[in-house]
């Protein structure tokens, strides 16, 4: 089998920078499609829903290499905050109309800092996990482009 050229990969085009602190994030909803499938309407009312959007069991294998059970546990041990401000998680109706944990890609962007700030994530796992994030919000809107 011939050997192909190494793949050359230009760094991100977008210059956001994140600095919670200041209220700065890679990735915001409204970058993003909403949600409009009955499926997922939000159990409040006054809460919007943006397009890609993840179950609890999705963001642990993918984002952290952990399972379900671990991001649970982070959820319910304490009260997640950014800063001062508590950090809140959508739900929409699921399997026998239990609320059912729905994150966005900026949700799951402020999950990361939060754990982060809480020290249950360390500043490496927070850079892979907004990596991942970045190159995921990449893919879909490339795909929102050649529509």
């Amino acid at each position: 089998m011939p050997q192909l050229p190494p793949l050359i990969i230009e760094p991100h085009a977008d210059t956001r920078r994140a600095n919670p602190k200041r209220g700065e994030f890679l990735l915001y909803d409204e970058d993003f499609e909403l949600e409009t499938r009955p499926r997922f309407r939000p159990i409040d009312p006054a809460a919007k829903l943006y397009i890609p959007h993840f179950s609890l069991g999705d963001i642990g294998p993918w984002i952290f290499a952990k399972n379900a059970n671990w991001v649970r546990h982070q959820i319910k041990k304490a009260p997640l905050y950014l800063g001062e401000e508590l950090l809140t998680i959508r739900a929409i109706k699921g399997r026998g109309n239990q609320p059912e944990r729905r994150f966005t890609l900026a949700d799951i962007e402020r999950f990361a800092w939060a754990l982060n700030q809480r020290n249950d994530i360390d500043g490496l796992t927070l850079k892979r996990a907004s990596d991942i994030l970045v190159a995921v919000a990449g893919q879909y809107q490339a795909a929102k482009a050649a529509d």
